[in-house]
C-alpha cells in the first residue's frame, strides 16, 4: 500500500510540474504569437494587421495576466450567451 501511495504522490507532483511548465514557458518567451505569425508573411502585412492580430490573440495588453484572471473570475467572456460568430 505504501508503494502505491508513493507512486500516486510522485505522479501528482510530476503532473503539477508538467502543467505549470507548459503554462509558463510560452508566456515567458520573448515576442508574442502575433509577431511570430507576421514573420511568416515576411513583412508584407501592414502595422494595422499586426495590431488586429495582437487583439485577436489577446497579447496587446501589457497586463495580459491581470485581464485574463479578471475575465475568468467574472466569467465575462466564458459564459456569454452570444453566438460565437458575433464574438469573433
Amino acid at each position: 500500500m505504501r508503494f502505491v501511495a508513493r507512486r500516486l504522490g510522485f505522479f501528482f507532483v510530476t503532473l503539477w510540474a508538467a502543467v505549470t511548465l507548459n503554462f509558463l514557458i510560452p508566456r515567458l518567451m520573448p515576442g508574442n504569437a502575433a509577431i511570430a505569425m507576421m514573420s511568416r508573411y515576411k513583412g508584407r502585412l501592414n502595422p494595422q494587421a499586426l495590431h488586429a492580430l495582437e487583439i485577436a490573440f489577446g497579447v496587446n495588453a501589457e497586463r495580459w495576466l491581470v485581464a485574463t484572471v479578471h475575465d475568468l473570475m467574472t466569467r465575462q467572456e466564458l459564459m456569454s450567451e452570444e453566438p460565437v460568430v458575433r464574438l469573433i
